[in-house]
C-alpha cells in the first residue's frame, strides 16, 4: 500500500510530490513547498491512495492545510 501527495496544472499529468509506503503508527508531520507552482492558475492537488487486498488496517489519512505564503 501507498499514498501520495500529487499536483498538476492541467488535470491529466500529475506529479508526486510526497509519499509513504510503510506503516506508520504515529503522525508524521510534512511541509510540502508549493513555490514552484506560485502563478499556476488551474494548480490540482490530489491524495492518490493504493492499497491492495493484504491487510485490513485504517488506511491514510492527510489533512489539507491552508497554502499560502508570507508576504
Amino acid at each position: 500500500d501507498w499514498g501520495r501527495l500529487e499536483v498538476s496544472t492541467d488535470g491529466n499529468s500529475w506529479s508526486p510530490l510526497y509519499g509513504v509506503s510503510e506503516v506508520r503508527t504515529n503522525w508524521a508531520q510534512a511541509t510540502i513547498d508549493l513555490s514552484p507552482w506560485k502563478n499556476a492558475t488551474n494548480l490540482r492537488i490530489r491524495f492518490h491512495l493504493w492499497s491492495d487486498s493484504g491487510g485490513t488496517d485504517d488506511g491514510w489519512f492527510g489533512v489539507l492545510m491552508p497554502i499560502g505564503g508570507a508576504e
